[in-house]
């Protein structure tokens, strides 16, 4: 069963766990879970290399993030860049082989850089127009530097988390469990690639309804995944409950997704209530063998599920830190531009306020579960088999 830790303050214990492997046994136990008890002397002085190394990448990391809430957005993006920069060093470093390690990386030239490239096309007369400022930035990933040195540790896949009843007679038990995933660009195939800053927007779960506000369609929904285990006639159903589409077209979108092996095609109710904007998915059967796929889902700051009707080939955490990257270049190096657009409390203002916000809170949660390898809810409620 997945961890729950139930908290009023969801960033503050994210920190107080990642801040954990500031301490060098720790840190040093954590490597040797993942690579091995250290059996000669080189290796245990190469895992106390890496462990300070992480130690340093982490007090650094907490610094930028403190200071972004004590600085306005004409310069917190730039502090909550390197803090993501910083924690990312740190779950490479935890991560990655002895290869990763600092003082090798910072060895050959290339290393030395972002790893990322920064382009616009915002203008003085753009700049404050709508949402136009997101939409004519973008970043795109190179083969060397550190975004890539970065990427080239994480996992190739993203699981997908449901919450799963299983009744065996009038035994009931309820957990969280992984019951799929998603795979995820190579290092190799995600080099070239170019993200507008909208398109990124859009595809983080925190973020994405404010867009839709803002008359940005995307199509995306809240939704439940559950799944029921009935052991005495031996069926298995899959049951999404899709809530708070933007409009019947979004949710038509996403429904397309739905893909099975069934000879028939896969049955779902769909209420007429609130404009066709939401409606229950739901598969039954008994052979343990049926092949289906469902849309892409992430998990907002609050765990709830989102639905996207486009397919999201990258970890959540990789989006956001390229967001990050984009707005810093645009604040460090278009400051007339971006302080024009914040000042006039445009929509792309505000998209952006929301962003840095809600990633100043998230982001080490992110970074969190990639470091500790293992599923955890960090919540201010109580998990659902509490209530069972």
């Amino acid at each position: 069963m997945a961890q729950w830790i139930t908290t009023e303050n969801i960033p503050a214990e994210a920190w107080r766990r990642v801040l954990e492997y500031a301490n060098l046994d720790f840190a040093i136990s954590a490597i040797s879970v993942l690579h091995g008890s250290a059996v000669n002397k080189n290796l245990k002085q190469n895992y106390k290399k890496q462990a300070e190394q992480i130690r340093v990448a982490i007090l650094q990391s907490k610094e930028y993030f403190d200071a972004v809430s004590t600085s306005s957005l004409f310069t917190s993006p730039n502090h909550l860049y390197y803090g993501m920069v910083s924690l990312a060093s740190a779950i490479m470093l935890l991560i990655g082989n002895g290869d990763k390690a600092l003082d090798l990386l910072r060895k050959v030239p290339s290393n030395r850089h972002h790893g990322l490239n920064f382009s616009t096309n915002v203008s003085n007369a753009s700049c404050y127009d709508g949402l136009r400022i997101l939409d004519d930035s973008y970043v795109e990933v190179l083969r060397k530097g550190f975004f890539a040195n970065w990427y080239d540790i994480l996992p190739s896949k993203h699981d997908i988390y449901a919450i799963v009843e299983t009744r065996k007679g009038n035994i009931t038990s309820i957990r969280r469990c992984s019951e799929g995933y998603e795979r995820l660009l190579t290092s190799d195939q995600i080099v070239g690639k170019k993200y507008s800053l909208i398109r990124l927007f859009a595809r983080l779960p925190d973020v994405y309804d404010n867009l839709v506000r803002y008359g940005y369609p995307v199509s995306a929904s809240r939704s439940n995944f559950e799944m029921f285990f009935n052991k005495s006639n031996n069926t298995t159903t899959y049951k999404w409950r899709i809530h708070g589409a933007p409009n019947p077209t979004a949710l038509e979108a996403i429904l397309e997704k739905f893909k099975s092996d069934l000879s028939s095609i896969p049955y779902w109710n769909c209420s007429n209530y609130d404009n066709q904007t939401w409606c229950i998915v739901e598969f039954t059967f008994k052979d343990p063998h049926v092949k289906f796929e469902w849309p892409s889902m992430r998990e907002n700051i609050n765990n709830d599920q989102i639905l996207y009707e486009s397919y999201l080939d990258t970890h959540e955490i990789v989006d956001a830190y390229m967001a990050a990257y984009t707005l810093s270049m645009l604040s460090r190096y278009y400051p007339d531009y971006w302080i024009r657009c914040l000042e006039s409390h445009c929509m792309a203002a505000k998209a952006i306020e929301h962003f840095v916000f809600v990633m100043t809170k998230k982001f080490p949660v992110l970074a969190l579960k990639l470091l500790t390898a293992d599923d955890f809810v960090i919540s201010t409620h109580k998990p659902p088999w509490h209530y069972g």
